[in-house]
């Protein structure tokens, strides 16, 4: 048994894109004895401690089926619609601890007896949505709806999000997608779970040999990629080992009152000129900063940075990092001398960055169709891509600190509507008014209903850095359609004009997507 057969049909966490369940044998050997040392005993056993955490899951659900009676679109194909009751009080979201089975079958146990939940909808008990996620991360979901940059703010928003997207994914029964408002699946900021079940065939396969060279997930082995996924992507993101003191081993020093460039100096004159509570409020703007430049301006002193770490609201992912320790760092004289002083602010400039993936800017361009049909071989961006995090910056990357980071960030920018449907998925055609939105981004129920457009956008990929190309030199049956707005817009022979990219997303700004 493999571990690509254990979890290729594994419905995943609805928030992280993890599997939800641990594979039965980390001793993966598809073809054979030369494959048999590929982990060691104690390599196994590491991996699952690592990954122990996927197994316990909840099932999130609706009571009161709030979806199913607003959005007929998206409810469930045998769901009591009966209209809501003016004012009604909205049902508590329920947890259900569940098991998974197989083939995306979860059942979990109540007084009643076992309920069977079948995500494809093919096996169930039932004919009510339930969606899961594990437990730390819908742990992590409650920490996230206090921080001052998210949409949701409650367990009724994360599930409205959650059934959104659900709703419109068993359309085309293609499962565990994340946002794409920005045109390209997000895919949770990670390779998909088998990607490094490709890299085994790289000494064969001249594309798995450039997904080597191009991914370069971080992590502690230099001939393993299963290792360095689970260390960056599937360690557990609440027990990390000596989390503090790894970060502390990152922080490098600066000279003291080292001389500012002209810009820097004027800024600070004018920054202190300023009346104190004018100046505190400018201050407070980078309170709960996120991706700085990780350059140092010096305007504000270290003193400013080091509270702003202790603060913990800032960085409020870090919410368990030691304050004592962090004293002790900063009574800590520094190797240069009395000349020199710790930075501060280049460790919090670090520690804001944000996850990303997408193709690599330095790496081979990727091909211009997705799919060969004459060699019938699955030609797909996913060899020339990579993640960027922490481990650009800094040297020092515990296990599971990546990983928190990505979930955190995923969750915050989550909001209800953050996946546009395809046109192939409700209707055949690109439309303005393909469903209706009868929620706010946090999830509360809209005063007048909107609606969500269907859009062409296939033929994109996204770059390292957030920028969105089109494949270039699409094959006629690879080109999409006419957008909702151009019908009239034809290049002739039947082909319709291509919209770029900041012409769709001009469309989706007027409509309140964060573009």
């Amino acid at each position: 048994m493999s571990v690509y057969d254990d979890t290729s049909h594994n419905y995943r966490c609805s928030i992280c894109g993890l599997p939800t369940t641990q594979p039965r044998n980390w001793a993966y050997r598809p073809h054979g004895s030369q494959y048999d040392a590929y982990l060691s005993k104690e390599g196994c056993s590491k991996l699952e401690k690592q990954t122990k955490w996927w197994s316990d899951i909840r099932l999130l659900h609706d009571p009161g089926d709030e979806v199913d009676k607003l959005c007929a679109d998206i409810a469930m194909p045998d769901a009591d619609r009966t209209p809501l009751e003016p004012g009604a009080v909205r049902a508590d979201i329920q947890e259900y601890e569940a098991r998974w089975v197989s083939t995306g079958i979860f059942y979990f146990v109540t007084a009643g007896g076992i309920t069977t939940v079948d995500m494809a909808g093919r096996h169930s008990d039932h004919d009510r949505a339930y969606i899961p996620a594990h437990a730390i991360c819908i742990g992590m979901a409650k920490r996230v709806f206090s921080s001052t940059k998210s949409y949701l703010r409650d367990m009724r928003g994360l599930w409205t999000a959650l059934r959104w997207r659900y709703g419109i994914e068993r359309k085309h029964s293609d499962f565990n997608h994340g946002a794409n408002y920005t045109l390209v699946d997000n895919e949770f900021y990670m390779p998909s779970w088998s990607w490094w079940f490709d890299s085994l065939e790289a000494e064969h396969n001249l594309f798995y040999r450039l997904q080597i060279a191009c991914a370069g997930w971080p992590g502690p082995s230099d001939d393993i990629p299963l290792v360095n996924y689970v260390h960056t992507f599937g360690s557990n993101p609440l027990e990390i080992e000596n989390l503090t003191e790894n970060i502390l081993l990152n922080i490098r020093e600066c000279r003291r009152n080292a001389p500012l460039d002209r810009e820097a100096e004027a800024f600070r004159g004018r920054l202190n000129s300023l009346p104190a509570e004018l100046s505190d409020a400018i201050c407070a703007e980078i309170s709960s900063p996120r991706d700085l430049p990780r350059i140092t301006t010096r305007i504000l002193p270290q003193s400013f940075w080091k509270n702003l770490l202790k603060a913990r609201t800032a960085l409020p992912w870090l919410w368990d990092i030691d304050l004592d320790l962090i004293d002790t760092k900063a009574a800590e004289p520094c190797p240069g001398g009395s000349d020199f002083e710790w930075n501060w602010e280049l460790l919090v400039r670090q520690l804001s960055r944000g996850v990303d993936f997408g193709i690599r800017a330095d790496g081979p361009r990727p091909p211009h169709y997705r799919y060969d049909r004459f060699s019938e071989t699955n030609r797909s961006t996913e060899w020339f891509r990579t993640c960027t995090g922490y481990s650009d910056d800094l040297a020092h990357v515990p296990a599971g600190l990546h990983n928190r980071r990505r979930i955190w960030q995923l969750l915050e920018e989550m909001f209800v509507g953050d996946r546009l449907p395809h046109p192939n998925e409700f209707h055949r055609e690109s439309r303005e008014h393909c469903l209706v939105m009868p929620w706010t981004k946090s999830g509360d129920i809209a005063d007048e209903p909107t609606w969500v457009p269907s859009i062409w956008n296939k033929h994109l990929y996204r770059m390292i850095g957030g920028r969105i190309c089109e494949i270039e030199n699409l094959e006629w049956f690879d080109r999409p359609e006419s957008q909702y707005w151009q019908a009239s817009r034809q290049l002739g022979q039947g082909l319709a004009e291509i919209a770029p990219v900041g012409e769709i997303y001009e469309v989706l700004r007027k409509k309140g997507y964060p573009v």
